[in-house]
Formats: C-alpha cells, sequence, structure tokens
C-alpha cells in the first residue's frame, strides 16, 4: 500500500477549546451514530458494518478506504483520550472526512474529539470538548501551578540572600 493508505494512526494535537465561549457543542451538525461505549469492540463493529470483514478491505473504493482509515485512527486514538481522563461512556467521536461526516456518541458525548486529515495524509485526533466541571478544574489547577512556580522561583534567591547575611556575620 503506498500513499495515505499506511496512515492509518492518529496523532495528538493540542486541544482547540479556548475559553468558557468556545465550549458550544460540535456534534449536533453530523449524523450521530449511538453506541453504549466507544471501545475497541464498538469500532469494530462500526468497521464491519461500512467497510465488511479483513479479507474485503483490498477492494474497497476510495470513499471507504477513507472511511476505514479513519475509524483505525479512532481506535488508535482510544488510549489517548483515557489519559486525558475521559470517560468513553460520555464522549463522541467526530470523524470529519470530507463528504462523509458522521459520530460516534455514547452517553450525551460530554468529551467531544475531533478527527481530520491534514494535507500531509495524517490523520491527527484532538480534544475539543470536555464537560464542564472537569475544564473547570484544569484551569484552576493550571493557575495554581503558575502561581506556585513563580512563587518557589522566587525561594532559591530569597534562601541565598539569607544564607549570606547569616554567614557574613
Amino acid at each position: 500500500m503506498g500513499g495515505n493508505e499506511s496512515k492509518s494512526h492518529s496523532r495528538r494535537k493540542e486541544t482547540t477549546s479556548t475559553g468558557f465561549l468556545g465550549r458550544g457543542r460540535h456534534i449536533k451538525y453530523y449524523t450521530n451514530i449511538l453506541v453504549g461505549e466507544i471501545n475497541g469492540r464498538t469500532i469494530g463493529r462500526e468497521i464491519i458494518k461500512r467497510c465488511g470483514h479483513e479479507g474485503h478491505h483490498p477492494y474497497l473504493g476510495g470513499a471507504d478506504k477513507a472511511t476505514l482509515r479513519f475509524l483505525r485512527a479512532a481506535n488508535s486514538f482510544i488510549p489517548d483520550a483515557e489519559d486525558d481522563g475521559a470517560d468513553m461512556k460520555n464522549a463522541a467521536f467526530i470523524l470529519r472526512q470530507p463528504g462523509r461526516e458522521f459520530v460516534l456518541k455514547s452517553g450525551n458525548g460530554d468529551w467531544e474529539y475531533d478527527f481530520c486529515e491534514d494535507s500531509d495524509g495524517e490523520i491527527y485526533g484532538r480534544c475539543i470538548r470536555q464537560p464542564l466541571l472537569r475544564y473547570a478544574y484544569d484551569k484552576a489547577k493550571s493557575a495554581v501551578v503558575r502561581i506556585f512556580q513563580f512563587a518557589f522561583s522566587w525561594v532559591p534567591s530569597l534562601l541565598g540572600g539569607v544564607f549570606q547575611a547569616l554567614t557574613e556575620k
């Protein structure tokens, strides 16, 4: 297989939800496929439903090959989403391939992940929405970490000055 067919894994890009006002749901614009939980088994069922079994994959047309690549990329992204702390029973994977956008949605779909293809043929996955409490927690945690980093950046110079003053006496 040459060209883009060999790139069926997903790479991570930075989260794109910016600020509180950018927290609207993105899944309302696409066809939703409801599943109980997003995992390898449910994505495997979608692969079989849309692309057939493994032996049929070499004979797929261009659009179906793209669907297969997107579904495989979404499957490879599941561990990254779990590392983010995503609840896979309350998540949505938005697969944005040109002309054939659809969403694998479980629960309310509060954790939204977007998959799209860049000009280099790579399929990228990124978190575009988190639940409100997780969003607030992450922002508060980030602020506390920055405050402590700033405060502790002064500690060595203050301790050095105190130590120097004590040794000069």
